[in-house]
């Protein structure tokens, strides 16, 4: 069984970012154009915080940024996020990094080589 520090040192980090509504998508694209990062999967969704009871009015309308990088990539993605999701500022959200233990790349396979003519490259039939 490997130690907690091989583990960390090692392992894949899982960035999560909470952004202000509609900014999730911008900058997943800028993380794939200017770091030439693309495991990420962004969504939208409601939150409200946890010290009042809440009613639907008061909910707030957030993306969510995730993004598996290397060790070796993580603090200038981090730092990329906090940049470009403006958290610096008033109501900018939350970012947090943690330490995946497990991770399995995944993608599909590529063709060997080119179409034969009397394919149909569209259904991929003959």
């Amino acid at each position: 069984m490997s130690s907690e520090a091989e583990v960390d040192g090692a392992a894949p980090r899982l960035i999560v970012a909470y952004l202000r509504r509609g900014h999730a998508h911008d900058i997943a694209e800028a993380l794939h154009a200017s770091l030439g990062i693309d495991a990420f999967h962004y969504s939208h969704g409601r939150g409200a915080g946890m010290l009042a009871t809440v009613a639907a009015r008061d909910m707030i309308e957030v993306d969510t940024l995730s993004v598996v990088v290397t060790p070796e990539q993580a603090e200038e993605t981090f730092a990329f996020i906090y940049e470009a999701g403006e958290m610096d500022r008033p109501g900018g959200g939350l970012i947090y990094q943690t330490v995946l233990g497990t991770t399995a790349a995944l993608g599909l396979p590529l063709p060997a080589g080119p179409l034969s003519p009397d394919v149909d490259a569209e259904a991929g039939t003959p």
